[in-house]
C-alpha cells in the first residue's frame, strides 16, 4: 500500500501466498473490503475477498476456468469483472459490500479491460 498523501509505503495489504496464487487484479470496495483476481498453479482463476484492515482472506466469491482479464470497483458499490471466455464472454457484477453475484451480462466479444467514466469528463 502507498499512502497518497505522504507518498510512503504502508506495507503489504494482503499476501499472495495467503490468497493461494498470483494476483492479476485488485479492487478495494471499502475501507474494510477488498477483492483480488487470483490465478493458481494450474491456471485456474478465482476472485477472493479479503479484509483490507487485517489482510485476512474471507473466501472465494467466484471460481472459473476462464480468464478474468479485468476487475474494477465502480465507486457506487458494485464490483465489475471482465470474464474473457472464448465461448461465453460476459461482464460479471458483484455487490462490493459482501461479494454477492448480482448479474452476468453476455458480451459479443471477450473483454480485455474495464474503465469507469465519470460525469466530470
Amino acid at each position: 500500500m502507498i499512502d497518497p498523501a505522504t507518498r510512503r509505503s504502508r506495507g503489504l495489504l494482503v499476501d499472495d501466498d495467503d490468497l493461494g496464487g498470483n494476483v492479476s487484479a485488485l479492487a478495494i470496495a471499502s475501507a474494510t473490503r477488498g477483492y483480488a483476481v487470483i490465478s493458481d498453479a494450474s491456471f485456474h482463476t478465482s476472485i477472493k475477498q479479503f479484509d483490507v484492515t487485517t489482510g485476512a482472506v474471507l473466501g472465494t466469491i467466484y471460481d472459473t476456468s476462464d480468464l478474468l482479464s479485468s476487475m474494477i470497483d465502480d465507486g457506487d458499490g458494485y464490483l465489475l469483472v471482465a470474464e474473457r471466455s472464448g465461448f461465453a464472454p460476459r461482464l460479471l457484477i458483484f455487490d462490493g459490500a459482501d461479494g454477492r453475484p448480482l448479474a452476468a451480462i453476455p458480451l459479443a466479444i471477450p473483454p480485455l479491460s474495464l474503465a469507469i467514466l465519470t460525469r466530470s469528463l
